[in-house]
């Protein structure tokens, strides 16, 4: 039996046409996969690039505050623990210990955060306009570990009082537990701050008055802890206190004029 004769060019555009046809098929999965891909290492980078702590919490309102108050104290962020202990993080660095003047006062609330050497950094401010970080420079936003929302509401949780948050949570998901007397600042005491069923904050104070906030949703530990009035040095701090930090001796009367003002005067 005689076969049809096929011609060499018959013959050497079948492969090629498969493989046009192969090309044309795929041509959509292989753009959708590099879509997916792209979809992929954009969400990534945006889950694992650290970002500042927000805040979604009512803030309790200024009018409840009855008097102005001033006082120092130091800051530090620790990282907790598989225990849920706060522990020192030498590994990441971003925010050294810092010292600060807080001032409560039914109109505002100010803190005035400072380097362990006297240099003045920034200001939280939290007033009838919401709150903010005023004179504070590029460099050292770029590190805070918070937004001013969040700070500000988590210095209220620390001192302000039960009636004014339960004020605040009133009509929401938000809930204060407490433990202990929280008004007399040098008792042991305990507080919680619950979101339905979920643990937003546990806030722990020992008998020197340090309070030691975890946020177990970021892992990390907000410590604050109470300094004498006038001027402090090494010598009257434990170490742990200031994270091992060697501090000279510090007046803030006379860091800055914005210090001086927030002094406590017999106006107040």
């Amino acid at each position: 039996m005689n076969s049809l004769p096929v011609s060499a060019d018959t013959v050497s555009t079948r492969p090629s046409d498969a493989a046009c046809n192969l090309r044309t098929r795929c041509r959509p999965l292989l753009a959708a996969g590099l879509g997916l891909a792209a979809s992929l290492l954009l969400s990534g980078c945006s889950l694992f690039a650290p970002q500042p702590l927000s805040a979604q919490s009512p803030m309790p309102a200024l009018s409840s505050l009855q008097d102005t108050t001033t006082q120092r104290l130091s800051l530090r962020m620790e990282r907790m623990d598989e225990n849920g202990k706060a522990v020192m993080d030498d590994a990441s660095p971003r925010l050294p210990p810092l010292l600060g003047v807080l001032r409560q006062s039914p109109e505002a609330m100010r803190l005035v955060l400072l380097s362990v050497q006297g240099q003045r950094l920034l200001t939280l401010v939290h007033d009838n306009d919401g709150s903010r970080f005023e004179n504070a420079r590029p460099d050292v936003l770029e590190k805070l570990p918070f937004t001013a929302d969040w700070l500000a509401r988590r210095i209220s949780w620390v001192h302000w009082p039960q009636a004014a948050i339960d004020k605040a949570f009133m009509g929401t998901d938000w809930q204060l537990i407490q433990a202990g007397d929280w008004q007399h600042p040098n008792q042991p005491a305990r507080r919680i701050i619950r979101q339905g069923s979920d643990i937003i904050a546990e806030l722990d104070r020992d008998a020197q008055g340090r309070v030691s906030l975890s946020d177990p949703a970021s892992g990390r530990v907000l410590v604050l802890t109470p300094l004498p009035s006038v001027s402090f040095n090494t010598d009257s701090l434990d170490t742990d206190s200031l994270n091992t930090v060697s501090l000279n001796t510090v007046s803030l009367n006379t860091v800055s004029p914005e210090l001086a003002s927030l002094e406590p005067s017999t106006h107040d």
